[in-house]
């Protein structure tokens, strides 16, 4: 998930002497992990007033939810005369520290070498999505006053009456016949929009993708979400003609009942209203509702409020997983590491250079450092494997800050003791499922990250496990560290299994070779006094699906 940021900033109570009649520009640099090597990532005109610089425009940075962003602002001096530039300091700083602030703003060092030379105001700004004019930002139900009958559908209260109201979820697949051609070749590139009447108004409640050049297109499968009293409401599809300037012509379209299309009566007729008084013209084509599933039923109480928890926080459409976060979202990682090997010698778990971080912990630290500042308790529930008849943890605490994490699995690698069980995972995922069940605050989304030397002894247990876990706010992800895998909990294991969404992601760590040059990239090494890591880094990318995970899961179980 990408927000759109701009940043800006300020260099304050410089100790170096601003040059006279030169022209100074900042470059900005990012860090590719994968590469292990600084890239240049844009560029922006520098204005001195008196003893300080700032930026004469914003520059505009994606920040990608699970990813370290690091970044260098390099101001360098351009003498334009001599045509040589100059190095006049640096500014390090990461995007993710300063979009987590509540204020979006940091105050940092600006370095000459190691050398401070001066102080700098970095500001991130939040851009509006494409197609906004402004920021979407979430609105939270304000607390209800006490004594007061509400539903309990935004809030985690007490005391529930009889009055229930049924929110329904439902799995939906349509296909078409014989759709009217629309251009000179006989296709069409059909896509469909359905609405439900409500309040007298029709209101869009999902749009399919187009498919190209057909006349019989069958759409991919989706969700709706409504009340038990929706079924009774009426129901209009329009089948439209897409076109990439965005000139989309109707092909036709028809109204129903809603009730209808759950029935085996389900195949119905498309008219263009425009075509409908022409003497031959019977229809456009058809559309068949294959199947209407039902997922899931949740049940909404009328209550008298005696106690309050936080309100839910809702489901706002283009709203970035970021806001989620600021409007009080927490974020509970759940880790586990596979130890089935650690007492073999020159082992995934050995150290083979000096100063080189393992496969494992490189992926603790990292994901700690990255999950953390979305993580409101600071501590992370850590397991191990093997097991016996239940997780256990990874050392004589079950919440471990980051630091505690790699200091205790260290400290078991060097010891190089393990009791003997099974590399099974569905406890782990009956665990997370269990301690979100258990939580006062519904606000909260679970992530279990689980390190597997190679494929786990449940594997069928734990798709079933992974299909109860769908309609929890929970993601797992399963990281493979090395070669040995050949389950990877792919989609198509899920295909005759009621899962309610994609909760779980696999990747396979991979190493790629470091390359450092240029005289700026040297300056950098010289300025932050970090060692250069020469040998292969083992390079993980696996947290961008969460923020897709998070959102489908408040799409699905949090929409009006």
């Amino acid at each position: 998930m990408i927000t759109q940021t701009q940043i800006s900033a300020i260099c304050r109570d410089l100790k170096k002497e601003i040059p006279q009649n030169k022209s100074l520009v900042a470059c900005l640099l990012i860090f590719d992990p994968s590469k292990n090597k600084w890239e240049e990532h844009s560029k922006v005109n520098l204005l001195a007033k008196g003893n300080s610089l700032e930026f004469e425009n914003p520059l505009k940075i994606d920040f990608i939810f699970g990813e370290d962003q690091r970044f260098n602002l390099i101001i360098v001096i351009d003498d334009l005369l001599k045509e040589r530039r100059k190095i006049f300091g640096s500014i390090p700083f990461s995007l993710l520290e300063i979009i987590t602030k509540k204020e979006l703003k940091v105050l940092t060092k600006i370095l000459d070498k190691q050398s401070e030379i001066g102080s700098a105001e970095i500001t991130v700004t939040e851009l509006p999505p494409k197609g906004h004019a402004e920021k979407v930002e979430i609105k939270i139900p304000p607390l209800p006053p006490e004594d007061q009958q509400i539903e309990d559908k935004h809030y985690f209260l007490k005391d529930a009456q009889k009055k229930v109201r049924t929110f329904v979820g439902l799995r939906v697949k349509i296909h078409g016949e014989g759709l009217e051609k629309k251009d000179r070749f006989g296709k069409t590139d059909p896509y469909l929009k359905i609405f439900f009447k409500k309040e007298g108004d029709w209101k869009l409640v999902h749009q399919t993708e187009h498919i190209l050049k057909t006349l019989d297109p069958s759409w991919n499968e989706f969700n709706l979400l409504g009340k038990t009293e929706d079924f009774k409401i009426n129901m209009r599809v329009c089948c439209y003609d897409w076109d990439k300037v965005g000139k989309h012509d109707l092909v036709g379209e028809f109204e129903t009942r809603f009730r209808r299309v759950l029935t085996k009566d389900n195949k119905f007729t498309l008219i263009n209203p425009k075509k409908q008084k022409k003497k031959k013209y019977t229809n456009s084509g058809y559309i068949v509702f294959d199947y209407v599933k039902k997922q899931y039923e949740e049940q909404i109480h009328t209550i008298k409020v005696k106690e309050n928890f936080p309100p839910l926080i809702p489901f706002t459409e283009y709203a970035p997983v970021i806001e989620y976060f600021r409007a009080g979202f927490d974020l509970k990682p759940i880790f586990c590491v596979d130890l089935t090997s650690i007492q073999s010698d020159g082992g995934i778990h050995s150290k083979q250079y000096r100063e080189k971080m393992t496969a494992f912990q490189f992926v603790l630290h990292t994901t700690s450092t990255l999950l953390n500042p979305f993580n409101q308790s600071g501590t992370i529930s850590t397991f191990k494997l093997p097991l016996k008849d239940k997780p256990l943890p990874l050392g004589d605490n079950l919440e471990l800050n980051p630091d505690q994490i790699l200091g205790t699995y260290n400290n078991i690698v060097s010891k190089k003791k393990i009791e003997a069980g099974k590399t099974e995972v569905t406890p782990l995922i009956e665990y997370a499922v269990n301690y979100l069940h258990g939580l006062r605050n519904r606000n909260t989304y679970a992530t279990l990250l689980i390190l597997l030397e190679s494929d786990p002894s449940d594997y069928n247990n734990a798709i079933d496990a992974l299909v109860r876990a769908s309609q929890k706010p929970l993601s797992v992800v399963f990281v493979g560290i090395g070669e040995n895998f050949t389950h990877k909990f792919e989609q198509k294991d899920f295909d005759n299994k009621d899962l309610k969404r994609k909760c779980f992601s696999f990747f396979q760590i991979s190493k790629h070779q470091s390359s450092l040059g240029s005289e700026i990239q040297n300056y950098i090494k010289q300025s932050t006094g970090k060692p250069i890591i020469k040998e292969d880094v083992p390079y993980i990318h696996f947290l961008s699906s969460l923020s897709d995970q998070i959102i489908e899961f408040m799409r699905m179980f949090r929409k009006d």
